[in-house]
């Protein structure tokens, strides 16, 4: 009896199991989603921009072409011997753009990428594969990153030279800088060769290669910190070598500043006609902001903002040599901005009377100064203008 029950029961649920069976294989199968789109390599302006509102136009119009490059801080321009353009960013989205220029949530962040602009074409250069991108330059282990600041090209045009701070998480805004060094690309290949020490100590206080200028024949790297701004200069083709390198050591009864090959020796850059600024920033002389210098007329021309990401304007001072000493000029703009962005990172890239530009970074600001903007392409990245007032006159 025991038995026949067990067969039936038995015989029931192989019935049973085989209807279930035929309706899981009636049963529509789900199409799988389509592949992502495939992106695009670069985005080609009418026209290689000119002019600040051409400059701002190229830019956002690769933020709105599906490169997978949607919007990165920094934009530092470097001109290669074969007339092409690196430009260089830190923290870079990578993924699509909603409508309205939203950044998608979903996108990711990667530490650093360049856009090389041949032309009136701009092509985005970051690591790893199409729709799995990663940092053009590695980090060096976890919890560490490396941004772009400044470059040089450098052995007779055959290495791009590119100063990079060594960041790490941590402190409030959940990083910190510990230092500088310096990444190699091969030219005009591009290819990443490496990073390494600069040949000299740099911290968080001496941040040598925040900016940088080549001038007759000398890479000379800026850092400030807390309104003490620094300079160190070594001859093209010797960047590498410790012994190349001299540091400002102070001015001569005359002015002109005088190099000393002890870092020891090292003292902070001059600044005169500076306006107030509160001790909170620091006690030193000039703004507390890297100063950005380039070449201008027969003397240079020092972009920054006051207080960085603390103060509204664009300001410019000029000088007689690449070290000094310095005099503040004026504002150049007033970066009026929504509530809940910052503004940084402002530099001069035209000097050219008939047709200035000057440009700056914009981001979201951090919760700890209260709700952040939304989040666009608007709202984080570079914004070129012409300077107004006008550039000052050029030292004599």
């Amino acid at each position: 009896m025991m038995s026949a029950v067990f067969g039936t029961r038995l015989a029931a649920g192989l019935t049973l199991a085989g209807l279930a069976t035929v309706g899981v294989a009636c049963q529509p199968v789900a199409s799988p989603p389509p592949p992502p789109p495939q992106p695009v390599s670069q985005y080609c302006a009418p026209s290689a921009p000119a002019t600040a509102p051409e400059y701002q136009a190229a830019f956002d119009g690769l933020r709105n072409t599906y490169t997978e490059w949607v919007s990165a801080d920094g934009a530092i321009p470097v001109a290669l011997p074969d007339g092409r353009t690196v430009w260089l960013f830190g923290d870079t989205y990578v993924g699509t753009v909603d409508s309205g220029g939203i950044i998608d949530p979903a996108d990711g962040l990667i530490r650093n990428s360049m856009v090389v602009q041949t032309g009136n074409c701009f092509a985005p250069l970051m690591g790893g594969v199409a729709h799995a991108r990663a940092s053009l330059i590695p980090p060096s282990s976890a919890g560490q990153w490396w941004w772009p600041a400044s470059a040089a090209v450098d052995d007779n045009g055959q290495v791009l030279r590119v100063f990079v701070w060594d960041m790490v998480s941590g402190g409030p805004l959940g990083f910190e800088a510990v230092g500088m060094s310096m990444a190699s690309f091969a030219l005009p290949s591009l290819q990443f060769q490496g990073v390494q020490n600069l040949p000299f100590s740099t911290d968080a206080n001496h941040p040598y290669g925040a900016t940088a200028m080549v001038s007759g024949g000398d890479v000379y790297l800026y850092g400030d910190n807390a309104r003490n701004a620094y300079v160190a200069r070594a001859p093209l083709g010797y960047l590498p070598y410790a012994g190349a390198w001299q540091f400002l050591a102070g001015y001569d009864s005359s002015n002109q500043p005088i190099w000393s090959s002890q870092e020891a020796q090292a003292t902070t850059l001059q600044w005169n006609n500076m306006p107030p600024l509160d001790t909170a920033f620091g006690t030193g002389t000039g703004p507390d902001a890297q100063p950005w210098v380039t070449p201008y007329g027969s003397g240079f021309l020092a972009t920054a903002k006051m207080a960085d990401v603390f103060s509204s304007d664009v300001s410019v001072s000029t000088a007689p040599t690449p070290a000094g000493p310095w005099t503040y000029a004026n504002p150049i703009a007033t970066t009026a901005v929504p509530p809940g962005m910052d503004t940084y990172g402002a530099y001069t890239l035209s000097t050219s009377a008939s047709n200035p530009i000057a440009a700056y970074s914009s981001n979201v600001a951090s919760a700890l100064f209260g709700p952040p903007a939304p989040l666009t392409i608007s709202s984080y990245g570079p914004h070129f203008f012409v300077p107004s007032p006008p550039l000052p006159p050029p030292p004599p």
